[in-house]
């Protein structure tokens, strides 16, 4: 087991090298795909896009010339051996931000929840930088550093920059990731922190848990975008403009959106909408208003019918759209994640009888996702695969 294997240094991995040892591209590329998760040599073939002849090989020298790996019960998985190193993900959102960190060869996370919004700007630096401190020393159990620190942004990024990209959305804020790194950089050393859309690594998160080559997710919060992942890659799109869901335009006459057309997806399913839909019911019919999202959810699992007609027909619009998208892409699987998602997932046979009205959706499976960390591990696992 590990306790006979030398700890190597996550930094020193990543870079290629081994006690002095230059690796080559193959053995990164598996390297970072275990950091993931353990998994197995099939696993790794589809998160590296390496050949499975490739994987057999290079990992066997992992495991028996460089002590990098470990074959563990059950099901043969590969493991890294104990590195020293601390993968930080940060999911952040308009008005909160969780931070989440795990030793690179470790499976277990831990969290902290930053309650500031990021328009408090330095306010919320100070306050998100002494989570990443805090989770960092707890664990690395004060032994070790940042490896990789990656952040889920909720709006369009270049990922040729980590900037801003396209018609840049009323709630973006550009620059919080070089704030970041110059607060951490005195006690880390020279950190780089990758930045990307939270829609966009939360697609990465969830192919993690379903293990599908050809996913589809929508998430469907404060706003609403998507993630397409065939294989290994991740569809990004020119500029990162991919996934721009909420976009897809569901009814012609509706009102306008800020991204200048009418009728678009987010206008109606969107958090903010759901509870203004709620609100001008529940005031129409003369009934307390839902005090939150959760709240809203909450009614209509015990059967309120104005809260649970308001899903539905928030759930049908969504299935509109995803037959819409399901063209181009033909997806195995669509996980519908996001704040909303519990909510959605009350109605979901009205979703499923849109998408069934089409031959080619018909056969499309669906699932729900309420992990509130997923766009933190999303951007977890964008810094340990480095792009």
């Amino acid at each position: 087991m590990s306790d006979a294997r030398p700890t190597h240094d996550a930094l020193m991995l990543l870079k290629n090298s081994v006690d002095g040892v230059k690796l080559n591209e193959s053995h990164l590329k598996i390297i970072r795909a275990v950091m993931c998760a353990p998994g197995t040599r099939a696993d790794l073939r589809n998160r590296s896009g390496l050949a499975a002849s490739t994987i057999t090989t290079e990992v066997r020298n992992l495991i028996r010339r460089y002590n990098v790996l470990e074959e563990r019960p059950p099901g043969r998985r590969i493991h890294l051996t104990a590195t020293n190193g601390v993968a930080v993900g940060l999911g952040v959102g308009v008005h909160r931000t969780i931070v989440v960190a795990r030793q690179v060869h470790d499976v277990e996370r831990r969290d902290e929840t930053v309650d500031t919004p990021i328009a408090d700007g330095q306010h919320w630096l100070r306050d998100t930088t002494g989570a990443v401190r805090r989770l960092v020393a707890a664990a690395g159990g004060g032994r070790a550093g940042i490896a990789t620190i990656g952040m889920a942004v909720p709006w369009a990024v270049n990922p040729r920059d980590g900037r801003v990209s396209g018609s840049p959305p009323p709630w973006s804020c550009d620059g919080l990731d070089t704030g970041l790194t110059e607060r951490l950089t005195p006690a880390h050393g020279k950190i780089k922190v990758l930045v990307g859309n939270d829609a966009l690594l939360t697609a990465n998160a969830e192919q993690l848990v379903h293990r599908s080559e050809n996913m589809l997710f929508l998430q469907v919060s404060g706003h609403v975008l998507g993630g397409t992942l065939v294989g290994d890659r991740l569809l990004q799109g020119h500029l990162g403009l991919a996934g721009q869901l909420g976009h897809l335009p569901v009814d012609p006459h509706g009102e306008a959106c800020w991204c200048g057309r009418h009728g678009c997806l987010e206008g109606f399913v969107k958090s903010s909408a759901l509870m203004r839909d709620a609100i001008g019911w529940c005031d129409a019919e003369q009934l307390p208003r839902p005090r939150s999202l959760g709240d809203l959810t909450d009614r209509a699992e015990e059967g309120d019918a104005v809260c649970l007609g308001v899903l539905r027909r928030a759930a049908a619009r969504i299935g509109q759209a995803l037959a819409m998208a399901c063209l181009v892409g033909a997806p195995e699987l669509i996980v519908i994640g996001g704040e909303a998602a519990r909510g959605l997932e009350l109605a979901r046979d009205w979703c499923a009888r849109e998408m069934t009205r089409g031959e080619w959706t018909a056969k499309t499976k669906v699932v729900y996702s309420t992990a509130s960390d997923a766009p933190a591990n999303g951007a977890l696992l964008l810094g340990l695969l480095g792009t």
